[in-house]
């Protein structure tokens, strides 16, 4: 009797122009192959089992969904026994051994060759708050290799609750009204945070880049599971933190190409799952690269099509190539979809309109963006990760500080007073854009563009933002024209930048004493390489405001 076919469905994509990389995950050593290694997959899928049963496989059993030949080195299938449940994981193909602790999954008659799914824990919170902090106290403590990671600015840095106004500020506001651009600055922190039930987590890797930059941005096969991993590591510490009981599921979706091509490509591997989707009041995309744009695109095609229009949406974006990357990266090594990433530093090109109107889509639904860049970055300056040339107060923005290439120094406290300023909804006169290029990483021994993805306190920052900020419904999404610099960059414009911000209205009336301590903070710097040592030269200036 032969064994059960999963099916799997013919999605067409584009051959992918770059070498795929090695996994680093190896099988279960108590779990034999079923048969011998096929080729690999130009896109796959993880996702975790629902409906789990002792015996058989539900009336509508989760799928495998790929195209192409088979990837020999995705993720190992692995299921997880639900110990919440008290019940043991269902291999399709027939029962497993009550002692094993791994089962593999693999379709074993597709034609095409063999597709596998790694199907993960459903988890649910304990709602112990004692339990939560050991957690993050764990993942933020000091790593033996050096000082911790920073994240600028915090939450708790920008935003707060907004108190009940008195009587006589009611009154005030009706004889005195503000212009309606100073109504509408930023979010507040909400009285109560909400309470979802049911949690959906889904990863999206970026590019995958060629052999010869592999060495230096790492291997992105088995990224997008490392994204959703963390994504809900982070749903189930915010709930612990909050008492609240919530079970998360997790989708980790792999498919190489163009933009175009990979939306269409997961917009497939996610139709088996729908469902699972739909249920869920609590959807959290995590994105990394080219898939900040790729997962946008993604995520505006799910609220077109009403999948998400009962959950609270949020989407972090870690180190998007928003406008492209560096322009001064060499463009004769690239093609296909390596090359596509240039067209996004053009703001009339087919892929930048198409990513705007998604984000327009996006915002739409009240969801809440987190743009999150690396400040040495190799690939993407700061100002395209961060997408400085777009208003939104749903959109939040920070930095990533490597503690192992940078102290808590002037240098990243200014860039996060500049965040800061603009999550506030006030202008930073252009800071960020003049910064972004001395904080460029080395592109041969640099690796702020793929340390970003694996700090949870990245994760925990855009839950956060997520769930605890309060709405502003009906905004436009504001854009401003976007220009590469032209020839060599104006010395002059950095120290203008910087009077500018000191001189806004909010940071003298408001923001005085961060100021200040920020001037104090040049006093004691002391950069070392010729870039940076330019930069402080440029900025003397602002010795006078001490």
């Amino acid at each position: 009797m032969s064994e059960p076919t999963i099916p799997v469905p013919e999605v067409s994509s584009e051959p992918s122009d770059v070498a795929k990389a090695p996994d680093s995950a190896e099988p279960a050593s108590d779990v034999k192959p079923i048969s011998a290694v096929p080729p690999r997959p130009a896109s796959w899928g993880f996702w975790p089992l629902v409906n789990r049963s002792t015996d058989t496989l539900q009336s509508n059993p989760p799928v495998a969904a790929g195209t192409g030949e088979v990837n020999d080195s995705s993720a190992t299938p692995v299921v997880q026994p639900d110990k919440a449940k008290g019940k043991e994981p269902v291999n399709p193909i027939g029962k497993i051994d009550s002692k094993a602790q791994n089962a593999v999954i693999i379709n074993p008659d597709n034609n095409k060759g063999k597709t596998e799914i790694t199907i993960t824990e459903t988890g649910s919170s304990s709602a112990t708050p004692s339990a939560a902090k050991k957690e993050l106290q764990r993942l933020h403590k000091n790593s033996p290799q050096g000082p911790p990671n920073h994240i600028l600015p915090s939450i708790d840095d920008c935003l707060w609750r907004k108190d009940q106004p008195r009587f006589l500020e009611k009154v005030s506001k009706l004889i005195w009204k503000k212009p309606e651009q100073q109504q509408h600055r930023h979010l507040h922190l909400a009285t109560v945070p909400l309470k979802p039930k049911k949690a959906v987590a889904i990863g999206v890797h970026g590019f995958f880049p060629m052999r010869l930059v592999r060495t230096v941005l790492g291997e992105p096969t088995g990224t997008s599971k490392r994204f959703a991993t963390h994504a809900s590591n982070a749903i189930k510490r915010w709930a612990d933190h909050n008492g609240i009981s919530i079970e998360v599921e997790n989708i980790a979706l792999e498919g190489e190409g163009k933009v175009a091509d990979r939306v269409e490509i997961l917009w497939n591997l996610l139709g088996h799952w729908m469902d699972v989707v739909r249920e869920a009041d609590f959807v959290f995309v995590a994105a990394h690269s080219q898939g900040a744009v790729v997962g946008m695109m993604l995520l505006a095609k799910m609220i077109e099509q009403g999948v998400v229009d009962n959950a609270r949406v949020g989407f972090l974006a870690m180190a998007g190539i928003n406008n492209g990357p560096f322009y001064h990266l060499p463009t004769t090594l690239l093609t296909g979809s390596a090359k596509e990433l240039f067209e996004f530093q053009r703001g009339d090109s087919t892929v930048s309109k198409k990513y705007i109107q998604a984000i327009r889509t996006v915002l739409a639904h009240n969801t809440k963006i987190i743009y999150v860049g690396s400040i040495d970055d190799q690939l993407v300056p700061l100002e395209s990760s961060t997408f400085q040339n777009i208003h939104h107060p749903h959109i939040f923005r920070s930095v990533f500080v490597d503690g192992r290439v940078h102290a808590p120094d002037f240098l990243s406290h200014l860039v996060g007073f500049a965040l800061k300023l603009r999550n506030l909804g006030w202008s930073d006169h252009g800071l960020i854009r003049e910064l972004s290029t001395p904080l460029a990483g080395s592109l041969y021994s640099g690796e702020g563009h793929s340390r970003v993805y694996d700090d949870g306190q990245v994760y925990d920052l855009a839950v956060r933002f997520a769930l605890e900020t309060t709405d502003m419904p009906d905004i436009p999404l504001r854009v401003d024209k976007f220009e590469l610099p032209a020839g060599t960059t104006n010395p002059f414009f950095l120290p203008w930048s910087m009077r500018g911000l000191l001189e806004e209205p909010y940071v003298r009336s408001e923001l005085g004493h961060e100021s200040r301590t920020l001037l104090e903070q040049f006093e004691a710097w002391k950069p070392t390489s010729k870039v940076l040592k330019d930069v402080k030269f440029r900025l003397e200036a602002v010795r006078s405001k001490l």
